[in-house]
C-alpha cells in the first residue's frame, strides 16, 4: 500500500501512536472478536509504521541519509512502540494463528535492535518479541533459533531495561518453543549470570527489575530442564536472587520452579530451606501488598504444612507456624 494510502493517513505522529495503543488495548480486552474483519487493516497500520513508510513518517523537507532532529526521533521512537504494542496484542489474541502474520513481522520488528538505534528503539524491540510470543505460545517454534540469537545480543547490551526485557524474552522462549534447547543452556545460564551479580544497595529500579526477570527466566528454565542444569551451581544464585523486589509477575516463575523441585528433587532445595522458608514468609505477610496472586499463595499454604513434617524447627523460626493447620 502506498505511504499516501495508509490507515493512519493525514494522523500526526501522537494521534497514530495513540490510535496503535487505542486498538491494542481494546483487542486485549474484546479479543478476536473486536478484530473480525479488519484483521488486515490493523496489521497494515503495524507494519507500515514498523517500516516507516506511513504518511506521518515522511517528511518531504528531510534527505533520506539524514537524521531526524531529536523530538522527531523521539516522536518516532512513541509511534515504533506503539506499533508493536498493536502486534503483541494481535499475537495474543490470535495465539497459533498469528504464526503466518509473524513470519512477515520479526524482520520488520528485529531490526530496531541494533546497536546503533535509540534505548527505547531497542527495550521496544525485545519488549515486544516477548509479549507474542507469550501469545504465540508453541507456535514460535519455527523461529525460536533466530530469536534465541537476538536474545543472546541483547542480553549482552549495558542497558538495564533492554536487559530486563531480553531475560524476559529468553525465559519465555525456553518455556513455550517446543524444541529441546538442552545444548544451549550453558551459554543462556552464562549470558543471564552477569544481571544477578554486583547490584549495589542503591541499584535504581530498573537494575531490580532486570535481576527479577532474569530470576524468572531461571525459574522457567528450572521448571523444563531441572534434570539438565547444573543445580549446585544454579541454585544458590537463583535462591540468594529471592525474593523479589521488584517485578512480582515473574514470582508465578520463580515459585513454579521451587514446587516443581520440591515435587521432584526435595533433596536439592534442602541446603538451602533457611533462605527459601523466610522467602515464603515474606510473599505471605499480610501487612505486605500481594506478590504472588492466589494460585501460588495456596500452593505455598499447602506446601507448608510437608516441608513442617520433617522441619517443624526451621519451619516455626521462619515465622511460618500461623500458615499451619489448626494454627490460630
Amino acid at each position: 500500500m502506498p505511504a499516501h494510502n495508509t490507515p493512519t493517513s493525514g494522523f500526526p505522529k501522537s494521534v497514530a501512536a495513540s490510535l496503535c495503543v487505542s486498538l491494542a488495548e481494546t483487542i486485549t480486552k474484546i479479543g478476536p472478536n473486536f478484530v473480525q474483519g479488519h484483521y488486515d487493516s490493523f496489521c497494515q497500520i503495524a507494519m507500515q509504521i514498523l517500516e516507516q513508510k506511513a504518511f506521518c513518517q515522511q517528511d518531504p523537507d528531510q534527505d533520506e541519509d539524514e537524521e531526524a532532529p531529536e523530538d522527531q526521533a523521539e516522536y518516532d521512537s512513541v509511534l515504533i512502540s506503539s506499533a508493536g504494542d498493536l502486534v503483541a496484542a494481535l499475537a495474543g489474541a490470535f495465539g497459533p494463528d498469528f504464526g503466518q502474520a509473524f513470519t512477515t513481522f520479526f524482520p520488520l520488528i528485529s531490526k530496531y535492535y541494533k546497536k546503533s538505534r535509540s534505548l527505547s528503539d531497542r527495550s521496544a524491540a525485545i519488549g515486544c518479541l516477548a509479549e507474542i510470543i507469550s501469545g504465540m505460545k508453541g507456535a514460535i517454534t519455527p523461529h525460536t533459533e533466530p530469536l534465541l540469537e537476538l536474545f543472546f545480543r541483547a542480553l549482552a547490551d549495558d542497558n538495564n531495561e533492554v536487559l530486563s526485557n531480553a531475560a524476559f524474552a529468553t525465559g519465555l522462549l525456553i518455556e513455550c518453543s517446543e524444541i529441546d534447547l538442552s545444548q544451549q543452556l550453558g551459554h543462556i545460564l552464562a549470558r543471564l549470570h552477569p544481571i544477578f551479580v554486583d547490584i549495589p544497595q542503591d541499584a535504581p529500579a530498573t537494575r531490580l527489575n532486570a535481576k527479577d526477570n532474569a530470576a524468572g527466566a531461571v525459574g522457567r528454565i528450572l521448571v523444563r530442564y531441572s534434570d539438565k542444569v547444573p543445580l549446585d551451581q544454579v541454585l544458590p544464585v537463583f535462591i540468594n536472587a529471592l525474593p523479589l523486589k521488584n517485578d512480582y509477575l515473574e514470582n508465578r516463575p520463580v515459585f513454579r520452579a521451587l514446587f516443581h523441585l520440591f515435587t521432584t528433587n526435595g533433596a536439592a532445595l534442602h541446603p538451602y530451606l533457611d533462605q527459601i522458608l523466610p522467602v515464603f514468609a515474606h510473599v505471605l505477610d499480610p501487612n505486605q501488598p500481594d506478590q504472588v496472586g492466589d494460585e501460588v499463595r495456596s500452593e505455598l499454604i499447602h506446601l507448608i504444612p510437608l516441608i513442617n513434617q520433617t522441619e517443624s524447627a526451621k519451619v516455626q523460626a521462619a515465622g511460618l507456624g500461623p500458615f499451619l493447620p489448626g494454627a490460630q
